[in-house]
């Protein structure tokens, strides 16, 4: 069996692969039909038809758009190797954040030159946005680091802290805002919240650097493990907060500056 599985294909093997792959048959079943790991199959496809999706060229014009996915990526997104090796980029936002989903594909197609799906979930109540690319990936692997199960422990690359250039730093803080963060107009606060001890002790130095007061208190609910609380309050605080690092989800937006009205 062994010998049959590491024996090289037969010009007739390749060939039925190929009518194979182009009546629809996916990788994964091509491969299963010749006891073939994935990769021997996509070798001969891609040998015949190229690659199957476009190359990604990542272009960041702006800092802060790559900061922003970055943050929006900590705090609502995820990724995937399918069965047919795509890699997959998620992004999982409420149903409500339409103009967020839309404000972030922007930035995607800005970055990678690619557009990413958006699908509705109204089911679930969530909406998707998707895109497909390797590169993608290690881009963010580039910067970001976790181990185990995400929520836990993934916070920023030390290079991040360490760079002169703070508008990849503002970008990040404000699409963890955008996905994970919370407005609150009548108590003056804004909220940062995360699983990650380490992202929230990097958090909370990157708004000294912005020169932004904040604390930090730690909730343990039954069952769950620790959660900490990130809070920026006082209408001046929160004006400072609002002009140097900016918000662009518009529920947040509008929410904060409602606050920023109390002073006018």
């Amino acid at each position: 069996m062994l010998e049959y599985y590491m024996r090289r294909l037969t010009k007739k093997e390749r060939s039925q692969i190929i009518k194979l792959y182009q009546s629809g048959k996916s990788l994964s079943q091509i491969s299963k039909l010749f006891n073939r790991k994935k990769n021997v199959i996509y070798y001969h496809t891609r040998k015949r038809f190229g690659r199957k999706f476009k190359q990604i060229n990542f272009k960041a014009d702006s800092l802060e758009d790559l900061g922003e996915f970055l943050g929006a990526f900590i705090g609502d997104g995820g990724f995937y190797k399918d069965k047919d090796f795509r890699y997959k980029i998620t992004f999982y936002l409420s149903i409500q954040e339409m103009g967020y989903a839309q404000k972030l594909s922007r930035i995607i197609k800005r970055l990678f030159g690619k557009k990413p799906n958006v699908w509705v979930y109204k089911k679930g109540n969530v909406i998707q946005v998707k895109i497909m690319g390797k590169q993608i990936q290690d881009k963010i692997k580039e910067y970001l680091s976790w181990s185990g199960e995400k929520c836990y422990t993934i916070h920023l690359k030390s290079k991040l802290l360490e760079s002169p250039d703070h508008n990849l730093l503002r970008g990040i803080i404000r699409g963890e805002l955008a996905t994970d963060g919370s407005v609150y107009p009548p108590k003056n606060r804004v909220t940062l919240g995360t699983s990650s001890k380490l992202l929230s002790d990097q958090n909370s130095n990157i708004l000294k650097m912005f020169k932004i007061n904040s604390f930090v208190y730690k909730t343990i609910s039954k069952g769950h493990k620790a959660f900490y609380h990130m809070h920026i309050t006082g209408i001046d605080n929160v004006i400072n907060f609002y002009e140097k690092i900016g918000v662009t989800e518009p529920i947040r937006k509008s929410k904060i500056e409602s606050i920023l009205k109390k002073r006018q």
